[in-house]
């Protein structure tokens, strides 16, 4: 079972503002999406008082596909995209 995608409100802003910038921006983070959902948290853990952050990083690619770093948490149920970081 894949876990849901939830996003705070500055990541969904984060995006907006880099699509206008970069032309695959959504493209990009659909991507971003798919991989976190379907695999394990990896990448650097940060602990926090109540949780534990993961950071992944996403590198750019070609024709407008722009980097992207994310941290986020993880449960059972969801992965919660708390800040992002786009180009």
């Amino acid at each position: 079972m894949y876990r849901t995608i939830r996003e705070q409100p500055i990541v969904t802003l984060t995006i907006q503002r880099a699509a206008v910038i970069y032309p695959r921006a959504w493209d990009a983070y659909d991507a971003l999406c798919w991989v976190l959902v379907r695999r394990q948290p990896s990448g650097a853990s940060i602990q926090g008082t109540a949780n534990i952050y993961h950071l992944h990083k996403q590198a750019a690619g070609p024709s407008g596909v722009p980097e992207i770093t994310v941290i986020y948490t993880a449960s059972d149920e969801f992965i919660t995209l708390h800040a992002m970081k786009v180009g």
